[in-house]
């Protein structure tokens, strides 16, 4: 499988978003899941973060608001986006216990995909330790706590791709499927937030094709549909994969 540059390559995208995005537009994910605007307390205090456009962008991420822009946001957005019920996370219920044996979808996964014997928690229900090889970097990871479990096709995507219209229980399999499920870095899991392969990729140019063909494969799993536009540049993208 040919590895395909598309001009989307991390370094790239980094300094569009810093050229395109203007100072007040700017909205920081703290380290500890926190969307600050410029008018939080804490934005310029805010030192380790990951830059979105909009607050929309930021807690479409997983980010949380603060409580000033929670309070404005309950009162000011719409609950529908051109007729879609508008995306809520919570809504998505993911890292459930399917089988009730206190180990959640996240660390089944984290389990499920170490290239070596795993290191537990003193109760069993939390991997800690392993081997894991990131196919978003092509890097390795031994700790847990670098690697955040990316959904493939994003649940904020997947909600406007049609998801929107699953019922509660079927939104639930959906974000728990282990079909959908990465262990990558936490950084590459944040830059790519809601993002579809027509605007992120990863930063692994030998990955790139196999992760085009991952995404669509979940996408007409589920029967998600792309915007016309999206589905013209994936086929130009798996084109040039397959020439």
């Amino acid at each position: 499988m040919k590895n395909i540059i598309f001009g989307l390559t991390l370094p790239t995208v980094l300094l569009f978003t810093s050229l395109c995005v203007g100072a007040s537009d700017v909205v920081k994910l703290s380290n500890s899941g926190i969307c600050h605007d410029e008018n939080s307390a804490w934005f310029e205090k805010t030192k380790s973060f990951t830059i979105y456009s909009s607050l929309e962008k930021c807690i479409a991420a997983g980010g949380r608001p603060t409580k000033s822009n929670g309070n404005k946001k309950a009162n000011q957005s719409p609950t529908s986006v051109n007729g879609i019920p508008k995306y809520v996370r919570s809504d998505y219920a993911h890292w459930s216990d399917f089988d009730h044996d206190g180990m959640n979808t996240r660390h089944e996964i984290l389990e499920d995909m170490s290239l070596s014997i795993v290191k537990y928690s003193s109760n069993g229900n939390y991997v800690q330790r392993g081997r894991w090889n990131d196919p978003y970097s092509g890097k390795t990871f031994y700790k847990s706590s670098d690697l955040q479990i990316d959904h493939v096709v994003p649940l904020a995507f997947a909600h406007y791709a049609g998801a929107w219209r699953f019922s509660k229980e079927e939104k639930e399999l959906f974000a728990n499927d282990a079909s959908n499920l990465l262990p990558v870095q936490s950084s590459l899991n944040q830059s790519k937030s809601a993002s579809p392969p027509t605007e992120w990729l990863p930063p692994n140019l030998k990955y790139r094709c196999a992760y085009i063909y991952h995404f669509d494969r979940v996408m007409k799993k589920y029967k998600l549909t792309y915007k016309s536009h999206q589905l013209r540049t994936m086929n130009k993208m798996k084109a040039k994969c397959k020439g």
